[in-house]
């Protein structure tokens, strides 16, 4: 069986919250530093580095917290290996009423739904943020 690596990342923030650590660590890909990138424009996530050991890449990112309660508030994966939700442009989910954010993976790269939009591209939607 293979983890897939986006829920490994998903999963890990969420759990690291829920016990209020200040980081975590994940193995590194492209696709988690595009969204890391998103999520620390947004203020969702303190800052984010990538570490290099023994030839071995790891993300380490910074978790933020607004007093004891986190930033951010749920993290739902939509996409997963089993099942793929893409949407157009138009379709485009807006979670907690237009306050929430969701990343998807477009032809122009790794987007928020408002710049897709504003794009006017549609994608895979890899998960919500509130």
């Amino acid at each position: 069986m293979t983890i897939d690596p986006l829920s490994q990342l998903i999963t890990q923030i969420r759990n690291a919250q829920a016990v209020g650590k200040k980081e975590t660590v994940s193995p590194y890909s492209k696709l988690k530093e595009a969204i890391l990138l998103i999520l620390k424009k947004r203020n969702y996530i303190a800052n984010y580095k990538i570490i290099c050991e023994d030839n071995k890449k790891n993300i380490s990112v910074s978790l933020k917290y607004n007093g004891k309660q986190p930033a951010i508030l749920a993290l739902k994966q939509i996409s997963k290996q089993g099942r793929r939700k893409y949407v157009s442009c138009v379709r485009i989910p807006r979670p907690a009423g237009g306050f929430g954010l969701v990343i998807l993976s477009t032809s122009k790269g790794v987007l928020a739904s408002d710049e897709a939009k504003k794009i006017g591209v549609g994608g895979e939607v890899l998960f919500e943020v509130n």
